[in-house]
């Protein structure tokens, strides 16, 4: 009796092994995104499109331990990643205009053998500041584990003199420099 018992023991966690594969395409605990190519690119795609009417239902595209970095600051995990959204999108001088806009110039990427995805984009953002419009190219890299739809890495990179100049509060003060 025990020796069947310890058998079929063997075979459910043989089984369960299997079925946790790599190659498992849905989405990973606390991730409501699908791990295909294609859903990747959409789901990175949603992300660089953020905005004040959508941030709080995109926010769980990004995995739980998100570390998402910029010139000058870096979120880690989606808490941060939201009181920041929320921050930004609050409708201050300092926070992105309510009618930011991007647009994807190039996409480039790649998934690895082992699963893993790299996703890159140029990206123009623009919007308007007080009453002046600004516009701001950049890049985007975005990352995805094996076998996850949300990714774990996200990083913008733009140039900080550009920004601190399109923004009207600061734009005299940086004339100056």
């Amino acid at each position: 009796m025990r020796k069947a018992l310890f058998i079929a023991s063997v075979f459910a966690l043989l089984l369960l092994a299997g079925c946790s594969s790599s190659n498992d395409q849905s989405p990973a605990p606390g991730c409501s995104r699908e791990a295909d190519e294609a859903s990747r690119v959409q789901t990175a795609q949603s992300l660089l499109a953020i905005n004040a009417s959508n941030y709080e239902s995109l926010i769980d595209y990004w995995a739980d331990d998100i570390v998402y970095r910029e010139p000058v600051l870096t979120n880690n995990g989606r808490q941060e990643m939201l009181e920041y959204f929320t921050a930004v999108f609050s409708g201050t001088d300092y926070g992105f205009p309510s009618d930011r806009a991007v647009v994807l110039k190039d996409e480039l990427y790649r998934t690895d053998a082992d699963g893993h995805m790299t996703y890159m984009a140029t990206v123009q953002w623009s919007g308007t500041f007080g009453q002046e419009f600004f516009e701001q190219t950049g890049m985007s890299i975005i990352k995805f584990r094996p076998g996850e739809g949300c990714p774990y890495y996200h990083r913008d990179y733009f140039t900080e003199g550009d920004t601190w100049w399109n923004i009207p509060a600061f734009k005299t003060d940086v004339d100056i420099l």
